[in-house]
This record gives C-alpha cells, structure tokens and sequence, in this order.
C-alpha cells in the first residue's frame, strides 16, 4: 500500500477514448464523434471543473462522486485526430498499480450539465475510471516511452481482456495499431521528428549566437578604429605644434627679439625632437601658451644682430650711426646705440674688445 503521508506521484499522457458510430454497449447505441471529443476539450478550458481519476469500482457521474476521495486529477485533454487524449496525475494506490501493470484500462465518464447559468454547453468530461474492464480495449495507461526516446502513447497495445464488443472499423484501426512494426515505426518516426525540431531549435540559438558576436566584432572593429584614428589624430597635432613652435621663436631669435641663451632648446635638438620641443616649451617663459608666444613676437622690440664686420674704419662713431627709429629700438632691447656704434666696426674678436673698452673709458 502506498504511503499516505508521502503517496507516490505519476504523470503520465495517454489516449482515453477513440471518435466513432454505431458503438454497442450492452442495449445502448451511441456515437462519439469528433465534434463530441471537440466540445469537451473546449469546455475543459471554457468552463472548468475539478476532473478526478477514479480508482476501481463503478462510474459515480457528477454528485455521485462529490465525496469519493479522488485517486488523481486530469490536468489537461486534447484531441489527436480520432483519439481524446489526456495529461493525468495519478496519485497513492493507483500511481502503484499503474506502474506495476496490475492496471491497463481506462474509461471515460461524459455527460452535458449545463453551465453555471443554466445554458446548454454541450459535452464535458466529468472522470475517469482506472479499470481493467473499459469500453476501449486498447486504452492501456500502464504503457511505457520504448528505450529508443520515442514515446509510444498514441497508439497503445491492447487489453485483450475486454468483453465488449467494438465497431469493426475501429477495432481494425486498434488491429493496425497493435501491430509492433507499426508502432516501432511510428514511435521512430516521432523520435526522429523530436530530434529535428531540437536540431533546428540548436541552429537558431547558433545563428542568433553568431549575429551577437558579428555585431560585438563591428563595434570593437569601430572603437578600434577610431581609437587609432584618434592616436593618429594626437600624433599629427603634437607634430604641427612643435613645429610652428619652432618657427616662431626661430622668428623670434633672427629678429632680435628672444636672447639666444633664454631659448636654448627650443628646437629640439639635432634630430628636431617634437617631444624635447614640446617639454621646452611648457617650462618656458611662455608657459606653454601659444598665445603668449604670438604676443611677445607683437610688442618684443626687434634689434639688428646679425651684422657683418668690416675691416676698416667705421662709417661713423656714435649714436648718429644709426636711424633714430633704430636706436629707439637699440635701447628698448637693453643696448646702448653709441656702445654699439663705437664696436660694429670691429674686424675680430680683439678688435672688439679694444673697441668696447675704449668706449668704455670714453
């Protein structure tokens, strides 16, 4: 006996009733149609209602089985193509039975209540009674998923225990499915279709996998690229800076306006280093300011350096030498124009000296 406490639990899928005419049970005739099978698995979801498995003994139809603890539930009914099927949950001594195979049967208990306001709905599925004695000989529950993965719950083998009789056309159908060849290939055929739609579900995630990874690829491609184009970018400036740099102090220098000594370094070196440039510039007297280097260039007085010494006496001694606007100029850069009147005319550094020196004392 199963445990009442923690009762054994099974769920299982399985055909409970085929469609057909001219059916005979005992002194009753009856049809189920297709159309019959259709209104109850309509109304299952349309107007639900607790449907137990009963478990051995008679139908109890509706109230009848209000008190009768239930031995399981249907949790679900379709139909495929002749066939009702059902998603049962069976519980304690029948999940025992069934699973044991001391229980094959199944039969259906149907009839047309009306709805909750009284309007005929048509056919319902009140139960179902686990029994080895069922209208339909072939409905065996206790069937089993065969070892190759296919599952082999449509078409069962059959109870030949049943005692009445079938609709021949039927009952032929039932032969067809009984048939091992039949139910090996169908069960194959099932196994195979399962496989494929899992294949097919594996080359989707594939290909969504791969469309992911293009599109990571194309914007790591993107920021590489731009990450490049922005080093690139970097490079260029630093190379056009240090460059008008350069030039401008250079400018600076041959007009007078920048003592020599005060920019040494400015041009980088013998292999003209943008980096030694650069450096220098920002611990200049500039600051590395672009700006302030333009406006020295402005308001820097410009002075005559680069003169060529001449052997002979001087054109003229002092300050009359030069124009007064260059004079003007002389002074604002610190020099003195008579100084340089009187020395401009030297022929070599010794001469220079003597030159300076006597203007010194004069």
């Amino acid at each position: 006996m199963a445990d009442p406490v923690n009762p054994i639990v099974i769920h299982k899928e399985a055909v409970i009733a085929h469609a057909g005419t001219n059916f005979k049970n005992g002194d009753q005739e009856f049809d189920l149609t297709v159309e019959e099978m259709d209104e109850m698995v309509a109304n299952f979801t349309a107007h639900p209602r607790q449907v137990p498995i009963l478990f051995r003994g008679d139908h109890a139809l509706g109230p009848e089985h209000a008190d009768m603890p239930a031995s399981g539930w249907v949790e679900g009914i379709k139909r495929v193509g002749n066939d009702l099927v059902a998603y049962l949950k069976i519980i304690g001594d029948a999940a025992v039975a069934v699973l044991n195979d001391t229980f094959r049967n199944v039969s259906i208990g149907a009839y047309q209540p009306p709805d909750l306001h009284g309007n005929n709905v048509g056919w319902r599925l009140d139960h179902l009674l686990i029994t080895n004695a069922g209208f339909f000989s072939d409905t065996n529950i206790a069937a089993r998923a065969r070892s190759g993965g296919g599952p082999s719950l449509l078409y069962l083998t059959a109870a030949k225990e049943a005692h009445v009789a079938e609709n021949p056309e039927k009952s032929k159908a039932a032969a067809q499915a009984d048939d091992p060849d039949v139910l090996t290939m169908k069960a194959d055929l099932e196994a195979a279709q399962e496989l494929l739609a899992e294949k097919e579900k594996a080359v989707r995630e594939l290909s969504e996998s791969n469309e992911d990874l293009t599109r990571e690829l194309k914007e790591r491609q993107k920021n590489s690229d731009l990450e490049l184009a922005v080093k690139e970018n970097k490079a260029l400036l630093r190379q056009v800076t240090a460059g008008k740099i350069r030039e401008l102090v250079s400018l600076g220098v041959d007009r007078g306006q920048f003592v020599r000594e005060k920019v040494k370094g400015y041009d980088g070196g013998d292999d003209r280093s943008d980096a030694l440039t650069l450096a220098w510039f920002k611990n200049s007297i500039f600051e590395g300011d672009m700006e302030k280097l333009k406006f020295a260039l402005k308001t820097f007085p410009k002075t005559e350096m680069r003169r060529t010494f001449a052997s002979g006496a001087p054109e003229g001694d002092g300050a009359e030498g030069y124009a007064p606007d260059k004079q003007e100029q002389i002074r604002a850069s610190g020099h003195d124009p008579e100084l340089l009147a009187k020395v401009r005319g030297a022929s070599n550094l010794t001469d220079y000296k003597r030159r300076k020196a006597a203007a010194t004392k004069g």
